[in-house]
């Protein structure tokens, strides 16, 4: 199983290869700043 480490803190964590990293985050409550759901759909900019 593929490993992904969250910065800062460098928390080491194992996800599925079909996990988006943006969920394997928010599923560790690790907070990343997004918009759309994750999807990669947006043509805009978060500010």
């Amino acid at each position: 199983m593929p490993k992904l480490t969250l910065l800062p803190g460098n928390k080491i964590i194992e996800v599925e290869n079909d996990t988006l990293i943006l969920e394997a985050a928010l599923e560790e409550n690790v907070s990343h700043a997004h918009a759309y759901g994750g999807e990669g759909k947006c043509t805009s900019s978060i500010k």
